[in-house]
């Protein structure tokens, strides 16, 4: 038995010694090793004559490497955009040949040049200002058109950011936007008005002393009944386009003018809250005479917020009504100059009477200095900031206590290329005009009462404005009517003309403008007068401006 057991030992060793071998004579390598990493194996492998070894095959050369920047270049992307518009009505019909104006913002993030389109039978095209600005440009914004002599916006699916597609190709749609309606609430009960007095603000006054919170002393001979609330919202004669905010202020009886922006796109009807109201007899006395006082209400509380804002002219007294109930903070100035002050309490249902006593101008100087910031890229080789001491409603000449201060009186901060420190040698205290020589931007400073060291003017980029101005009925350019435009800086209205350019194709107006809203009007000649108010950005930013005939 023993035998037998070591006979088959023998056996299953022998088989097991001849499959090894028949293996290894074939080059092959046992199963067991299939996980063993490559380096192993190589370790393992049986040595091979050189002479019949395989010649050493190169790694494949690489490509050198980009540099950074330009890994980052973006591509190229089209040299144009064209495509369809298609128009919703308000049952779902679709209009696809319509006619009008396309505007699109294009840019990143927020900021963006404003280009207006014509559209022809539903399309439209737009040459960009040079190759490859499809790739730089990012996005386009699809904002509020006009088609079919209507205010159309973007319909429901349709994103109003959008990519820049590779081929240059945007299909887009949009709905025909119903007049708005606007909710007149008292703000203390939350329930609608009845009786509701509206009027809405000329778009050439916006941005001026008049486009405060209440429509001044004459604001019921403004004022037009439009029955309860809600009110329907025509589109506005002052904005043949509109595609402009409008401002707008309302009335009710017991309640007192409130103000609010309606933008003509958006999708949510807007609601405008009024507060119990009383009204204020503001007698102004003062010797001599003064014509030319600016009379200013605000609201007594930090950081009084203003109310309104009127000339004195031959005026003796003012009567404000229907003004919201509380404390106020009258005041008169002769060109920017503080001359008189007083606070006074409206009570609601009541008639508050003050009498404002104009007195002599203060003739102590007070500290005045802060910092300019100008923007690098405006590349200005030489600048000047005017100073200039005068009412709202004065011309634009100089008055005594006005200055300047030249760049080369400035002191470039330290580690900065935009920021200059300035300092007045002597300032009174005033409310001051303040311009930045030789750009178009303009803004206002007060240094109270005590002056002060830590003013900031922050000037914004430029953007340039390319403006065609066209017959509304034939579609012709027309180059005789005077064109001003301003930026919309809050009271510091301050109107420029552009220039025109000869041999332009087609003729068009260009000036450079303070980044964000600008106004741009007519002083009529042939034609009526007209207005646009448009967001532009950095680029070249082409608006539309249509005029329509006297008759």
């Amino acid at each position: 038995m023993r035998n037998l057991l070591v006979f088959v030992l023998a056996v299953l060793l022998g088989g097991a010694l001849v499959f090894v071998l028949s293996r290894v004579k074939r080059n092959e390598t046992p199963a067991a090793t299939e996980n063993v990493p490559a380096p192993l194996l190589a370790l393992a492998e049986p040595e091979i004559d050189s002479a019949k070894r395989p010649a050493h095959k190169p790694a494949p050369e690489r490509e050198p490497s980009k540099p950074a920047a330009e890994l980052a270049k973006p591509a190229p992307g089209p040299t144009s955009l064209a495509g369809t518009i298609v128009v919703l009505d308000e049952h779902g019909g679709k209009y696809a040949g319509e006619d009008g104006i396309l505007a699109l913002g294009l840019g990143l993030d927020g900021a963006r040049t404003h280009r207006e389109i014509w559209v022809q039978d539903g399309r439209w095209s737009l040459p960009l200002v040079a190759p490859g600005d499809g790739g730089r440009i990012g996005s386009m914004a699809l904002r509020a058109c006009v088609l079919g002599k209507r205010v159309a916006v973007p319909a429901p699916g349709q994103a109003a950011d959008l990519a820049i597609p590779a081929d240059g190709q945007v299909e887009l749609r949009v709905r025909w936007q119903a007049a708005p309606q606007l909710h007149v609430r008292a703000r203390d009960t939350g329930r609608e008005l009845e009786e509701v007095t509206l009027y809405e603000l000329p778009l050439t006054q916006r941005g001026s002393p008049l486009d405060v919170q209440h429509p001044g002393p004459n604001a019921k001979s403004l004022g037009r009944a439009v029955g309860p609330s809600p009110v329907r919202l025509e589109v506005g004669e002052s904005d043949g386009l509109g595609l402009a905010s409008r401002v707008l202020f309302a009335k009710s009886p017991g309640y007192g003018w409130g103000r609010i922006e309606v933008d003509p796109s958006a999708e949510e009807e807007p609601t405008l809250l009024l507060d119990p109201a009383g009204a204020l007899e503001l007698e102004v006395v003062s010797e001599p005479w003064d014509t030319t006082l600016e009379i200013l209400l605000l609201e007594a509380e930090p950081p009084h917020a203003e109310v309104l804002d009127v000339p004195r002219g031959d005026a003796k007294s003012f009567l404000f009504e229907d003004l919201r109930a509380g404390r106020y903070l009258a005041q008169a100035r002769h060109s920017g100059l503080l001359v008189g002050a007083l606070e006074v309490e409206v009570a609601a249902g009541k008639r508050a009477k003050a009498v404002l006593t104009v007195g002599p101008p203060p003739s102590i100087d007070v500290p005045f200095e802060g910092v300019l910031v100008v923007p690098e890229e405006l590349k200005l080789d030489d600048f000047m900031l005017e100073f200039l001491l005068q009412g709202r409603f004065d011309d634009t000449s100089l008055t005594r206590g006005s200055f300047e201060i030249r760049r080369s009186e400035m002191a470039l901060e330290k580690g900065s290329r935009e920021r200059y420190r300035w300092s007045a040698p002597s300032a009174r205290s005033a409310r001051y005009q303040v311009l930045l020589f030789p750009t178009p931007f303009g803004t206002e400073l007060d240094t109270g009462p005590a002056g002060t060291r830590d003013a900031r003017i922050e000037v914004p980029r430029l953007c340039l404005v390319s403006l065609r101005c066209i017959d509304e009925q034939s579609e012709a350019n027309v180059s005789s009517e005077r064109v001003s435009f301003a930026a919309l800086t809050p009271r510091a209205f301050v109107a420029r003309l552009p220039k025109r350019l000869a041999g332009g194709s087609p003729p068009s107006r260009e000036f450079r403008a303070p980044q964000g809203r600008v106004l741009i009007f007519t002083t009529p000649v042939l034609y009526e007068p007209a207005a646009r108010i448009v967001e532009v950005g950095p680029g070249t930013n082409e608006v539309l401006l249509f005029l329509r005939k006297k008759p």
